[in-house]
């Protein structure tokens, strides 16, 4: 069951970088399928809150996931992709207000 947390883990972060990944290339190419794959096209606050989930989830599941070496990368991992998704909400609530 544990070996299943791990595959979840890996998973969920993976999607979460590829959200990452997706968001910075929006603004070199017009095709942004991944993007609104992954979001399911959606805007505002869902997309904030799919957008912190993906991190979440695999650190959710790296901290069920079975007691090895790999677990520790996806811990790693997770905890950084999760700050890098909070303050990029950060960022994203707080600093695009109009004034």
């Amino acid at each position: 069951m544990r070996r299943i947390f791990s595959v979840l883990s890996a998973i969920c972060t993976l999607l979460g970088l590829s959200i990452i990944i997706s968001i910075s290339y929006m603004g070199n190419h017009n095709g942004s399928t991944l993007y609104e794959t992954l979001t399911f096209g959606t805007k505002g606050t869902s997309f904030i809150v799919l957008f912190n989930l993906y991190n979440f989830l695999g650190f959710l599941f790296a901290c069920l996931a079975e007691r090895n070496k790999y677990r520790v990368l996806l811990f790693i991992c997770s905890i950084a992709l999760l700050v890098v998704s909070l303050i990029l909400t950060f960022v994203g609530v707080y600093g695009f207000k109009e004034p």
